[in-house]
């Protein structure tokens, strides 16, 4: 095998994504990203608008804790929505998701109110961000690493696999079918670092979208310090 260590894979993987997804967008991408109690080696996700988003709306992001970010991330889903809707859904109290949510978010100015019964969330929290990739890397324990991916494929729109070149070349012919057939991409990192797809995937329509969406939203809180989540042009 060309890496002895998958970590050692990573820089390469995020110094060539743009190119071998064909993306020329900034791109917002994380490490050792936890979703869901388990860590993702890549996340990165397509910023569509960033003229959307100034430094008020993030600043208001940050203030909310991780129930009221779930709950603004499942209103969202949708194109407007009622407080008895988001009540069903988390089978909640209507009350209970008025006054702990509603009017906080009125409040910073996160969602609007359309009539007396109808909201929707800000045009910059929908469309400033695009799709969302989840990239595993592994040396040679593909099958491992396709459960892994299957995983992803709850919150990514496209999930896919980073390989030993040289280990993935040998098995092709064995392992190529379980990836195709998963709906998993796989990429294959060279010795000198350079990236090439064996095997595209289609946009996962199954996704658990309120889990994306909080993903999503966890990123642009971040966006000003860059804890987590770096923007590369």
């Amino acid at each position: 095998m060309f890496y002895e260590k998958e970590r050692k894979m990573v820089p390469h993987i995020i110094e060539g994504l743009k190119n071998v997804f064909s993306i020329n967008k900034k791109i917002a991408i994380a490490e050792e990203l936890t979703v869901s109690s388990r860590i993702i080696d890549l996340v990165f996700l397509t910023i569509e608008n960033e003229d959307l988003l100034d430094e008020e709306i993030i600043n208001k992001l940050k203030r909310l804790n991780s129930s009221e970010q779930y709950i603004l991330s499942l209103m969202s889903e949708y194109g407007d929505f009622s407080i008895q809707k988001i009540a069903s859904d988390t089978f909640s109290d209507y009350y209970n998701i008025k006054n702990d949510y509603i009017e906080l978010f009125l409040k910073l100015n996160l969602i609007e109110q359309l009539s007396r019964y109808r909201f929707k969330v800000i045009e910059p929290l929908i469309n400033s961000i695009g799709e969302l990739y989840a990239v595993e890397a592994k040396l040679s324990r593909w099958k491992e690493a396709i459960a892994q991916a299957e995983d992803t494929k709850k919150f990514a729109d496209y999930s896919y696999v980073a390989m030993d070149a040289e280990f993935a070349n040998e098995k092709k012919n064995a392992i190529i079918s379980h990836f195709t057939e998963k709906n998993i991409g796989l990429i294959l990192v060279d010795e000198d670092g350079s990236l090439s797809t064996a095997v595209n995937t289609k946009k996962v329509n199954s996704k658990n979208k309120t889990e994306s969406r909080l993903q999503q939203l966890k990123a642009l809180q971040d966006f000003n310090t860059n804890k987590k989540w770096k923007v590369l042009n």
